[in-house]
């Protein structure tokens, strides 16, 4: 019978232990998270390693990986040739940017807390942003490239460097905007999509300067890529008098088959001649494939309409920018 007791009141024992334990480490982590550093306040990266050191790490590497923004330091200003120091330091401006304001939101991030848990053997390490000291970093940058930058570009020569030069401040644009849609606390549309209209009649403005001959060995896509780049802004002109001239140049289609795969592909080169400079050429391998011959074939056609349709313009520009 005392056996029976002390069994019994060892039992009881163990279910008072078991309901008065202390809760787990990592519940009282995210209780702490959520009570200080709440998420329409702060971004928040936890994370868990068995050194300190690379805990941290790890925090500090899931915030930056949220932005997902390039960052690498060759720039687009690499790509291409400008000729007065101006115009580098403006075009050198334009393509860091993106590198710039992820440093900056990565320089923004800090780790808060770390932790220790005996039990697990592991350490935890807490990386914030604050979201509003960030989202103050996106405005002044953007005011900083339309007050000190954007008056510049306009004047730029030949209309083709100034048209590249806007190309990349639109992808700027859109870099931060994700930043600023990830922050979640301003309302980007104020600010960005002003300045994509901007853009856009900036663009037009300059193509405006342009008029451009198209001939080629396909009349059908070359009436394409005459409506192409008249959708720019570009003005259509004659053979003899206009500053571009483009010849789009398909080679024989080749048929190729693979298991039950049809494949067509087809050569185009495009010789880009603008006034002063030399010859530039384009060259596009465009291909598509199906199981079935005619799908293939059809396929191609489509694929050669939408890279003339999609594509000319934007390589044309940064064919004359090299």
């Amino acid at each position: 019978m005392r056996s029976l007791l002390l069994l019994v009141f060892f039992a009881c024992l163990g279910l008072a232990c078991a309901t008065t334990a202390p809760e787990p480490r990592l519940a009282q982590i995210t209780a702490i998270i959520q009570r200080d550093y709440p998420p329409d306040k702060y971004l928040s990266a936890l994370d868990a390693a068995a050194e300190l050191d690379e805990a941290k790490e790890r925090a500090l590497g899931s915030i930056a990986k949220i932005f997902a923004v390039r960052i690498e330091d060759d720039a687009l200003f690499n790509q291409n040739v400008v000729t007065t120091q101006a115009a580098q330091e403006r075009q050198q401006y334009l393509s860091r940017s993106t590198l710039t304001v992820a440093r900056d939101d990565i320089d923004g991030i800090e780790i808060a807390q770390t932790w220790f848990d005996e039990d697990a053997d592991l350490h935890y390490a807490l990386a914030v942003l604050d979201k509003e000291q960030a989202a103050r970093r996106w405005r002044q940058s953007a005011a900083l490239l339309k007050d000190k930058i954007d008056p510049t570009i306009d004047a730029e020569q030949p209309a083709f460097r100034a048209i590249m030069l806007l190309h990349e401040r639109q992808q700027w644009i859109g870099d931060y905007n994700r930043i600023a849609h990830r922050l979640q606390v301003v309302a980007p549309s104020s600010i960005y999509a002003p300045m994509v209209d901007d853009t856009f009649a900036r663009v037009k403005r300059q193509c405006a300067t342009i008029d451009f001959h198209i001939t080629g060995n396909d009349a059908s896509l070359v009436a394409l890529a005459e409506t192409s780049l008249a959708a720019q802004g570009m003005r259509r002109g004659s053979a003899t008098s206009s500053l571009l001239r483009v010849d789009l140049s398909f080679g024989q289609e080749q048929i190729d088959q693979r298991a039950n795969w049809h494949i067509r592909r087809q050569e185009l080169t495009i010789v880009l001649s603008y006034a002063g400079l030399g010859e530039r050429r384009i060259q596009w391998d465009i291909r598509d494939e199906s199981t079935d011959s005619k799908t293939a074939a059809r396929r191609l056609q489509t694929a050669k309409r939408h890279k003339i349709g999609e594509d000319l313009f934007p390589a044309v520009i940064a064919a004359l920018n090299r």
